[in-house]
């Protein structure tokens, strides 16, 4: 029995030991990938502009057939840039180092945006463009540049599989799903359309279609699973809906934004002014108290989502005010982020004591507060 016990904790030992040695790897794998992609990106760029100034004329007159050879060998740069960059974005997306930074935001206006900027794209080909939105439509809550990243993506493979004189539609929706309301987002062709066996395989990391059809049409690449990726890290869906010659939906879902309130405990007045515009223009409704007894006031009544606090202010200081939150059932679950200019050590090991959500030290960056706020949010949405 003692040798049974004894053997199965080897194999643990063993299982433990594969475990870290395989996450391990994988670091390196996402580390390698990282520094060769960037390293890529310095001569791709010299060449690219090198390339523009001869087909632009800059450094001397072109004949046709040199113009012809030249736009052949840009297009297949840009190409190639783009793979490193879906290259890229799959390493940090398979390492988790993915930082979104989600705002609550407009759908419609981002949907607009993109339209604008690949209107031209579409007509070249003589692809008819057309968006179908739902107004006014509810805020979400998103990262705009991710976003707009998937629906480039979806567009681009829209036009690329679609047909001479076919339409492309963007519509967007309001949506219950499971009891959670959502944004719809649908970017429809009636172009050449997928088949169902690749239907399947379609957002499986490093599978892009290999068919007759995307030889022809130059492949999907990694830009859809790395479309998947961005989506369900945004607590959305993806999905597609096709037949061959008759067309192709791609669908995706993002979170309606829940009304977020935020109180700023601190003394400070211009600091108190500044940060409540910063977060007004992030979509939060803002309320502010200068001193401790007011901050208390305010978290019971007004039942804020987060609390920015102060450590040191007159009269009560921060530890003090956490430690009331904390101790009352109408105030203790809420998050309390802990800003200061007392960074040291002790300080952080009292605010983990007061059950403190998170530290930032004064001074920080807007962008590392915004950070630190987003990831308070989700922890505590789950």
């Amino acid at each position: 029995m003692i040798d049974c016990e004894k053997e199965i904790q080897n194999l643990r030992d063993e299982l433990l030991k594969a475990s870290e040695e395989i996450k391990k790897l994988s670091r390196i794998k996402a580390d390698f990938i990282s520094v060769v992609s960037h390293e890529l990106r310095t001569p791709i760029t010299s060449i690219k502009e090198s390339v523009s100034l001869i087909l632009e004329g800059i450094a001397g007159p072109l004949n046709e057939e040199q113009k012809k050879f030249l736009t052949i060998a840009k297009n297949n740069i840009d190409r190639l840039a783009r793979l490193i960059i879906d290259i890229l974005d799959m390493s940090k997306l398979e390492a988790g180092r993915v930082v979104m930074h989600k705002r609550k935001s407009n759908i419609n206006e981002l949907i607009k945006d993109v339209y604008a900027s690949m209107k031209i794209e579409a007509e070249q080909k003589n692809v008819e463009f057309n968006l179908f939105l739902e107004e006014p439509i509810e805020l979400a809550w998103f990262d705009p540049d991710r976003i707009g990243q998937v629906l480039k993506s979806l567009i681009s493979n829209a036009i690329k599989f679609n047909r001479d004189k076919r339409k492309i539609n963007i519509y967007s929706s309001k949506e219950d799903v499971n009891g959670k309301d959502v944004v719809k987002i649908i970017v429809e062709d009636n172009g050449i359309g997928i088949p169902p066996e690749d239907v399947e395989n379609l957002f499986r990391n490093l599978s892009p279609l290999d068919t007759s059809i995307t030889r022809k049409y130059g492949g999907m690449g990694l830009s859809l699973t790395i479309s998947k990726g961005i989506i369900e890290l945004h607590g959305g869906n993806i999905w597609v809906i096709s037949e061959p010659d008759m067309g192709t939906k791609f669908i995706f879902t993002i979170p309606i934004a829940p009304q977020k309130v935020l109180l700023i405990i601190d003394d400070e007045e211009d600091l108190t002014s500044m940060l409540s515009f910063r977060l007004k223009n992030m979509g939060f409704d803002i309320f502010t108290a200068c001193d401790g007894n007011k901050g208390i006031e305010s978290a019971k009544k007004n039942k804020p989502d987060l609390i920015l606090l102060d450590l040191m202010m007159p009269d009560m200081d921060g530890y003090e005010v956490s430690k009331r939150l904390k101790s009352d059932s109408d105030t203790k679950h809420i998050p309390i982020l802990i800003f200061s200019a007392l960074g040291n050590k002790n300080t952080q090991e009292s605010m983990q004591k007061l059950g403190a959500a998170g530290f930032i030290e004064k001074p920080f960056e807007p962008e590392d507060l915004v950070k630190k706020i987003d990831n308070v949010l989700e922890a505590r949405n789950g």
